[in-house]
């Protein structure tokens, strides 16, 4: 049996580009493999969210459907081989006047006609998933005969019903059902978003249903096929940016626990013949993706340049702007915007005041030296209009001044606003992306100017750690130092006042992070169970890259102020909702990202 799998990049709306997609892979497996898998929702796009509800949307999908059954239409081709069944993924309206309007569908398509369809049964209802607001949940399978083989049909979670596993929690488990039946191979087709750590997730999860152990029991013999039979799944993933997800297609076929293959996300159409596979083409699951630290980071990388890439072409840009600073956050963000679409193409505007300093604005130089993109001076003279201002809005005798009332901050924030308004400037003077810098520790605590540094479309660090930023920039010097060394190395600072340094107002990084990350991601708000716990959430969040962060945060519990400073940040993550809930959309990469994927109110006692 001769598969190809596609992973396509789909975009919301777009039915001619899904379907160009679709087409190019019915172009180069029709007539030469007996199956084409497509992902998820591979006519509409994923995540289309409301506008399901729009005039058209549904007819327009459909009729897409049809352009896809009409270009398999075996007349128009000269075939020497089997029939090619082609799977691809569409909604489809519930005419049954009874439940959610639509239905999240599968179609197989063979010589120019639909010869069977499966509706997708497990909605998912947690993190950005929101299925169970549009689709009608499916009641039954569906099986088909495909080279002589049963296959029964899968839409993601469909497959993913493990008790063993967070969140998924389904009374019906459709694989269980199919291999009652004695049907035991699978096609799953799946849009199923990255978030660090989930690639292993996934293989895992496939190969162990591949051999039977969710729920039913069943375990196969765990001998390598030249066919199809036994235990086999095949499982398409898209790829590509939307919105805040990222798509990391490494799909796969996994054939009784063995994985045979795993494809990476740069590759769209991928081949597999089972007549010419053997035990020395299984996979192990350490060369899948591995717990080291460059492994986590070297994904979080390329999903982070995928997912800029995608957001900015598909929303029409074809530059960007962004502030650089000398910091570690803007030069970051540099070095993925020139990998991502072109050192050409990218405008960093340096926007120095009396308060940079020397190593900041030479570093911020020596950044764009480095990596060639294009290069604008615009030094802020923010102390001579603050004065300006405060002559003629806050008089010395003015009730706030004279009641002790003004906050100094405002003074601070001035700059950043004043540069965020620049940067807003040159994106409309060049019809540029503005892209926001601030991370997610940053984010999370408030650290962060409301109207100025926020100010962006987009914010690629919003859901990434102080400390990996760290990490991601020394991963980008791997092979030659682009980012100046001196950037990684200097204590981090905002530098809004004289001799100002993020440890004044927030806890050192390797602390911070792992105080946010237990109450992001495992809602710890209490300090004596983060003291119980730190050791394991580091080794979480770092692998096995974890140990000087223990030591850290060991002998920061042991001081006397420890437990109010971890409260005081609690507070601060409590607080600032209100900015977050205003801040630019970003990739999302763990398993708990602002917005969708953590929501809270704003006014909360």
């Amino acid at each position: 049996m001769k598969i190809l799998i596609a992973q396509t990049n789909t975009t919301p709306n777009d039915f001619e580009g899904n379907f160009q997609q679709i087409k190019d892979a019915i172009d180069a497996g029709l007539n030469k493999v007996d199956l084409i898998v497509t992902p998820e929702l591979s006519i509409p796009g994923y995540l289309v969210k409301d506008m399901m509800y729009d005039d058209s949307f549904i007819e327009r999908n459909l009729e897409t459907l049809q352009q896809v059954v009409k270009a398999t239409n075996w007349s128009v081709r000269d075939t020497d081989i089997a029939k090619t069944y082609v799977v691809v993924g569409y909604i489809d309206k519930n005419r049954t006047g009874e439940g959610k309007p639509f239905k999240n569908m599968l179609a197989v398509i063979c010589d120019g006609a639909i010869v069977a369809t499966y509706q997708k049964r497990l909605l998912p209802f947690y993190d950005v998933f929101d299925e169970g607001r549009y689709f009608q949940p499916g009641t039954e399978g569906t099986v088909i005969e495909i080279a002589g083989e049963k296959w029964g049909l899968a839409i993601c979670e469909d497959i993913f019903n493990d008790k063993g596993m967070d969140d998924y929690n389904y009374a019906t488990n459709p694989l269980a059902e199919y291999r009652r039946i004695g049907v035991n191979n699978i096609i799953s087709i799946n849009s199923s978003p990255f978030v660090m750590g989930k690639p292993k997730e996934r293989a895992e999860m496939v190969r162990k249903s591949s051999k039977g152990q969710v729920q039913d029991g069943l375990v196969f013999d765990g001998r390598i096929r030249k066919s199809s039979k036994g235990g086999t799944i095949i499982y398409c993933n898209q790829t590509g940016g939307q919105d805040d997800l990222g798509f990391d297609g490494h799909s796969m076929i996994v054939q009784n626990d063995k994985v045979l293959l795993f494809a990476d996300v740069e590759t769209p159409i991928i081949h597999f013949d089972f007549d010419n596979c053997s035990q020395d083409d299984v996979i192990k699951m350490s060369e899948i993706i591995g717990d080291k630290a460059d492994d986590r980071i070297a994904s979080l990388y390329q999903m982070g340049v995928i997912g800029f890439w995608d957001y900015i072409q598909k929303n029409g840009f074809k530059t960007a702007v962004f502030g650089s600073s000398g910091g570690i956050d803007s030069a970051l963000v540099a070095a993925m915007l020139c990998d991502a679409i072109g050192p050409e193409n990218v405008y960093g505007i340096r926007m120095p005041s009396v308060i940079s300093s020397e190593h900041s604005v030479g570093d911020a130089g020596a950044l764009q030296r480095n990596f060639g993109f294009n290069d604008f001076i615009v030094p802020i003279e923010h102390k001579d209009n603050l004065k300006k201002y405060n002559e003629i809005f806050l008089p010395l005798d003015s009730p706030p001044i004279a009641n002790g009332q003004y906050n100094a901050v405002a003074d601070e924030n001035i700059q950043a606003r004043i540069r965020g308004m620049i940067v807003m400037h040159f994106s409309n003077a060049f019809g540029a992306i503005p892209i926001a810098t601030g991370n997610k520790s940053e984010l999370s605590v408030g650290y962060c100017t409301l109207y100025g540094d926020m100010c962006g479309g987009f914010a690629p660090l919003s859901d990434v750690y102080k400390m990996d930023v760290y990490a991601l920039a020394e991963y980008r010097n791997k092979n030659g130092v682009m980012i100046p060394v001196s950037i990684i190395e200097k204590a981090p600072s905002a530098e809004l006042s004289e001799g100002q340094e993020d440890s004044d107002s927030l806890l050192p990084y390797p602390i911070l992070d792992m105080i946010l990350f237990g109450l992001i991601e495992h809602h710890i708000s209490n300090f004596e169970k983060f003291c119980a716990v730190y050791k394991d959430m580091v080794s979480e969040a770092y692998g096995s890259s974890s140990n000087k962060s223990i030591g850290i945060i060991r002998d920061w519990i042991k001081n006397e102020g420890a437990e109010q400073a971890y409260n005081k940040t609690i507070q601060m993550v409590n607080r600032n909702e209100f900015k977050r809930r205003q801040a630019a959309i970003g990739i999302k990469f763990s398993k708990v990202a602002f917005g969708s994927g953590r929501r809270y109110p704003v006014t909360k006692k």
